[in-house]
């Protein structure tokens, strides 16, 4: 490299370049090798950093493949799709689950996405319209809905 900024320097003398110019050209193209340089060796590297997704793809596989907390196979394989007020089946009561009819408020802000005001207003919904007959009359409750229903469904449970 030091003999390549020799003869830069020796073609710019011959160009007549002020001294100024001259150290200005000579610190362009070192630049430019120097930049050169790097790239070159950047490139000649193993480049990005792989990730095997192989591992990661079949925990969640497996993991998916077994029943959550509280289901049963069997049934959901007997039973018919909503049945209970769930869409995947009938739904043994999870660890934790609450009973619709006699839940308190406090029970009732327990469930996913449930706070003080849908608590309140299944308790008021269950005063006017008498005890829960499923899980799918939580859908008559003001703020919510099939997606909310969804994630509660698992957790509520309705005595007969």
């Amino acid at each position: 490299m030091v003999r390549i900024l020799h003869r830069v320097r020796n073609f710019i003398e011959k160009l007549s370049f002020t001294p100024t110019e001259r150290n200005v050209v000579i610190a362009l193209v070192g630049a430019f090798l120097v930049g050169l340089g790097i790239r070159f060796v950047r490139s000649s590297g193993t480049g990005a950093a792989t990730f095997d997704y192989t591992e990661a793809d079949s925990a969640f596989i497996r993991l998916s493949s077994n029943p959550p907390p509280g289901r049963s196979e069997a049934s959901e394989q007997d039973a018919s799709p909503g049945s209970d007020g769930g869409e995947s089946g009938a739904v043994l009561p999870a660890a934790g689950s609450v009973h619709l009819n006699s839940a308190g408020k406090n029970e009732l802000m327990s469930l996913p996405g449930v706070g003080e005001t849908i608590a309140e207003r299944i308790l008021r919904y269950r005063m006017d319209h008498g005890p829960f007959t499923s899980v799918r009359d939580l859908l008559g409750v003001k703020g919510i809905g099939e997606k909310k229903l969804r994630r509660l469904a698992p957790f509520c449970i309705v005595e007969n």
